[in-house]
């Protein structure tokens, strides 16, 4: 079984009424049923470069997905 995480993008509104877009992470387990989303983190960064890196290294790594919010919050600036 392997995991692949991805970053998705969506439009969220703040305390004040002001949209803005904010990147997400979903992470997939790959089986031979094809993938299926396991996890999902909103609203983690605007940046879109970091996410990327982020995402990357996740897969990479096989991060399982029961360490996916620790690894963020580790990870953020």
């Amino acid at each position: 079984m392997q995991y692949r995480y991805a970053w998705f993008e969506e439009e969220l509104t703040d305390a004040g009424g002001v949209p803005h877009r904010s990147l997400g992470v979903a992470g997939y387990r790959q089986d031979r049923g094809g993938p299926h989303l396991v996890t999902v983190v909103a609203d983690v960064s605007a940046d879109r470069i970091w996410m990327e890196h982020f995402v990357n290294k996740c897969t990479r790594m096989q991060l399982h997905p029961l360490h996916l919010l620790d690894t963020i919050l580790d990870a953020l600036p």
